[in-house]
C-alpha cells in the first residue's frame, strides 16, 4: 500500500499538498527549489536531491516554488525508506519491494546473468530478496532514488 509520484509547479505561489491520512510521505525535489510548510510544525527549503522531508500525510502541508518533486507515500501499516544513489555501488535486495527511479542521467544494473539500463524518468522494481548486483551510475551527474517498501 504505497504510491510513487512526480509533480511539477510552474509558479512561485504556495499550493497545498493532498491530504493523505494514514500515510507517511517522503518528499524530495528533482528540479528547482521548494519552500515546504507544515502548518505550524516546521518548514523546510528543499533543493534538488539535497534532502528528503519525511512527514505525516495527514498534516496540512503546502509548498511554494518552481520545482519538480518526487513523492513516496507509504501506508502507516507498512514501512518505507528512500535515499539517493549518485555513486557506483553494490546493492543487496532486501525483503519488500525495492524500487529505483532514475531522476537524472542513466544507470546500469549488473546482475550475474544480465544488465538492465535505466534512463531519466524510468523505474526499476525488484522483489527477489537476497539478490545482489552492481549499480553503475553514468558520469553525467546521474541520480537514482532508491526506495524500499515493506508491508
Amino acid at each position: 500500500m504505497f504510491r510513487v509520484s512526480v509533480a511539477s509547479s510552474d509558479t512561485e505561489e504556495e499550493a497545498p499538498y493532498s491530504n493523505l491520512q494514514n500515510y507517511t510521505r517522503y518528499l524530495m525535489m528533482l528540479e528547482g527549489t521548494a519552500h515546504v510548510y507544515h502548518n505550524g510544525r516546521y518548514d523546510i527549503v528543499l533543493n534538488s536531491y539535497d534532502k528528503i522531508d519525511i512527514f505525516d500525510g495527514g498534516w496540512e502541508s503546502s509548498a511554494a516554488g518552481r520545482m519538480t518533486d518526487f513523492n513516496l507515500m507509504v501506508h502507516k501499516e507498512c514501512s518505507g525508506e528512500m535515499s539517493v544513489i549518485d555513486k557506483n555501488c553494490t546493492y543487496e535486495v532486501r525483503s519488500g519491494m525495492n524500487m529505483f527511479f532514475c531522476g537524472r542521467g542513466s544507470a546500469v544494473f549488473e546482475f550475474a546473468d544480465e544488465k538492465i539500463s535505466v534512463c531519466a524518468g524510468e523505474l526499476l522494481i525488484l522483489e527477489d530478496e537476497g539478490c545482489s548486483f552492481n549499480i553503475n551510475v553514468g558520469r553525467n551527474g546521474a541520480k537514482l532514488i532508491m526506495m524500499r517498501v515493506c508491508c
